[in-house]
């Protein structure tokens, strides 16, 4: 879903091919604190997406979303290797 804010276009759910390198530089699960951290690289993004803001508040809301349903909770540190502040 993080992915998917951030895309200019929306994909085509029949083909399930990605690239072997993308924005995602780490991921940490606990399953003792039903946790999942993940920190991805937003400038690893093509063509330096226009738009930002609109994308970021998507996926804000998703993540609201998810982590008011979920058990577990999900965080996705997208500033620090972006350099954006807190």
């Amino acid at each position: 879903m993080f992915v998917d804010c951030l895309q200019d276009d929306r994909r085509d759910i029949s083909v399930s091919r990605f690239k072997r390198h993308g924005i995602l530089a780490s991921i940490k699960i606990s399953s003792q604190h039903r946790t999942v951290k993940a920190q991805v690289c937003l400038p690893e993004v093509p063509n330096k997406i226009k738009g930002w803001p609109g994308r970021i508040a998507e996926y804000e809301s998703v993540m609201e979303w998810i982590n008011a349903k979920s058990e577990t909770k999900f965080t996705i540190d997208y500033r620090s290797r972006a350099n954006l502040p807190d």
